[in-house]
């Protein structure tokens, strides 16, 4: 059943009082729990013992506008050199002939300025080009034979990488580009935070663990939760805070032995967080009870 819906009207500027909260996170280290992740009972337990007051953040992300991918302010933009297309061609289909010669070769000499690696990949260079010849036809049907030159084949490339940049408060100014989402778990007095997502087995395995440890403490007193948004222009927005433990359900679960009755028995008074098209944009966001 549907708790609360959200579509982008209710994307907002960060309150006061919640802003004073993200600052206080400053102060906070990460993992002071890890060594337990691994049993959510024994991290529940140790809420209960030190009367803390945890609380999470959630954090949706959409992919970052096209617009902004060659702008230095929201992108960090890397150039690298890297091997000739017809060098690339000769290790995709002969790499294992060249590390056999190779191999045969080093046992009985040196080759510290890789001339003899060299002078064998040349020797490829014509079987390899053959290979090209048959993928330039495909690609360039009426220019191939313009385009397939020895030129253009042994000519150093550049790549260029574009990885977002991130403009988050710390500590959670560390984001996984894999993920769509993360999760925070806070732990007050402690001063500990954990997070959980997607993108690694390791997330997986703290959204599990860490999510049924909140759910069974759940069970016990109201544990809240905030929720943003990470939009397409890097604007870190809020949604609306709840006075009940939400998850995203996604990878809860995953990475984490736990049998399905009592999982599903912690699950039962959780809010689950459910989006809607992160590549297209995050208009519609639901919690389900």
């Amino acid at each position: 059943m549907k708790f609360k819906e959200y579509t982008r009207k209710n994307y907002k500027k960060i309150p006061a009082a919640v802003k004073r909260l993200l600052v206080s996170l400053r102060e906070y280290q990460w993992d002071h729990y890890r060594p337990f992740a691994l049993d959510h009972k024994e991290i529940a337990r140790r809420i209960r013992e030190s009367n803390t007051h945890p609380f999470t953040i959630i954090i949706i992300s959409e992919l970052l506008d096209d617009k902004y991918w060659n702008n230095k302010k929201y992108v960090k933009i890397t150039r690298e050199p890297i091997i000739s297309e017809l060098d690339e061609a000769v290790f995709r289909h002969f790499e294992f002939e060249i590390n056999k010669r190779m191999s045969e070769y080093l046992e009985h000499h040196k080759d510290l300025e890789d001339i003899y690696l060299k002078k064998l990949i040349r020797e490829y260079y014509p079987d390899a080009k053959k290979h090209l010849k048959y993928d330039y036809q495909e690609i360039y049907p009426r220019s191939w034979k313009r385009k397939l030159t020895m030129k253009r084949l042994t000519k150093p490339r550049i790549k260029t990488r574009r990885e977002r940049r991130y403009d988050l408060p710390e500590p959670l100014d560390f984001w996984d580009s894999r993920n769509s989402y993360q999760q925070y778990f806070i732990i007050s007095e402690d001063k500990t935070i954990c997070k959980g997502g997607s993108g690694s087995s390791g997330q997986r395995e703290v959204q599990s663990a860490y999510g049924y440890a909140f759910a069974q403490v759940n069970k016990e007193y109201k544990i809240p939760s905030y929720l943003f948004i990470y939009d397409r222009n890097n604007e870190l927005r809020f949604i609306d805070s709840i006075d009940r433990l939400c998850l995203v359900p996604h990878d809860v679960g995953s990475n984490y032995n736990l049998d399905r009755q009592t999982a599903d028995t912690l699950m039962k008074d959780v809010l689950k967080v459910q989006y809607f098209d992160p590549i297209q944009g995050i208009n519609r966001i639901e919690i389900m009870q």
